[in-house]
């Protein structure tokens, strides 16, 4: 049975191609994803799944640390609301329309942060992220402060879908904003722009010995970066409905770096896969101890020692062969007693 579909497996990567396999890949969890753990937790790892990827575009392919991140999940988070109660009734617009004004709080925090390089510019995007949440935390009247804020009641439906009273009409929603974020990043990633930020990532000095302006390059997968964690934010708030200022905390800028080191830290599927392991790890044990976070750290120990390159790097050693390509009846020989 495995070697039938070990067979299969192979002839759909020799008509395919690696790149064509791990979209089918990624479909494929998206569909049985809810039936897996119900729309509601699958909706949640979608969300997360955005967030994750956009925070890969400046740590995974430009090289920096940040620690500021749930600066910019946050404010998606709150614009969302703000942007319904003040601006627009629309949801289709005040998601664009929060995107849009992050990214922009992003390009001036990018440009801050990126004067420093290394430990310095981890420090200064979690200072300037601290100092997001006091102000939100501070503004009561505009955010509700302590206490939190809830989403407008609206229906916005999309057509024969009701995202905002169906868990799993959200989920088809949110899986449409995944894909279409994969296909953007992916197009990022492997344009010249992209080969350029991993280069920067590989060897800053060595590009700037080739004449690319680093920061210039650095700077716009910031702003990226912070776009795309917008979007998962508004997301976030849409599919929760309340929301409070601890989204804002550096709490929530560790674990998207934990979700990109668990799947594998420069990789397009890795976000995936990382906050599928993170949220299911995280539900399960939090329902078994609440002293859950002991035994997190021990499963993310575990995987950083045996999987230095996340998931899909031991992923991607299992089944590649020297010449990098898949290989699977040469793993089963490798496997059979």
């Amino acid at each position: 049975m495995i070697e039938a579909i070990a067979a299969r497996v192979q002839s759909v990567y020799d008509q395919v191609g690696e790149r064509n396999l791990s979209y089918l890949g990624v479909l494929a969890l998206l569909a049985v994803l809810p039936n897996l753990m119900g729309p509601f937790i699958a909706s949640h790892i979608i969300v997360m799944a955005i967030f994750a990827m956009g925070y890969n575009i400046i740590l995974g392919f430009g090289g920096e640390l940040s620690f500021g991140h749930a600066a910019y999940f946050g404010l998606g988070a709150y614009g969302v609301i703000l942007s319904l109660e003040h601006l627009v009734s629309n949801l289709y617009l005040a998601i664009p329309i929060t995107v849009v004004a992050v990214t922009l709080l992003s390009v001036v925090f990018g440009y801050l942060s990126l004067r420093r390089r290394g430990i310095y510019f981890a420090m200064i995007t979690l200072a300037l992220a601290q100092l997001v949440y006091a102000i939100v935390f501070q503004m009561n009247e505009l955010t509700g402060g302590s206490n939190g804020i809830a989403i407008p009641a609206t229906e916005a439906p999309l057509g024969p879908l009701m995202p905002m009273n169906n868990d799993l009409h959200f989920y088809a929603l949110a899986c449409a904003l995944f894909l279409l974020s994969f296909v953007v990043i992916a197009r990022i990633v492997n344009s010249p722009f992209g080969r350029v930020l991993k280069a920067i990532r590989e060897s800053e000095d060595r590009a700037l010995h080739l004449g690319y302006d680093v920061n210039s390059y650095l700077w716009l997968a910031f702003a990226m970066s912070g776009a795309f964690s917008a979007l998962a934010g508004a997301l976030y708030a849409v599919l929760f409905v309340f929301i409070s200022p601890s989204i804002l905390f550096w709490q929530l800028s560790g674990e998207v770096v934990l979700m990109a080191i668990i799947g594998g830290v420069g990789t397009l599927t890795g976000p995936l896969v990382g906050a599928i392991v993170f949220i299911f790890f995280s539900n399960t044990l939090t329902s078994i101890t609440e002293h859950w976070e002991i035994f997190f750290g021990a499963v993310i120990i575990g995987i950083v020692l045996l999987a230095p390159e996340g998931l899909i790097g031991l992923l991607r050693k299992a089944v590649l062969d020297d010449e990098k390509v898949l290989n699977l009846r040469r793993l089963l020989e490798r496997l059979r007693p």
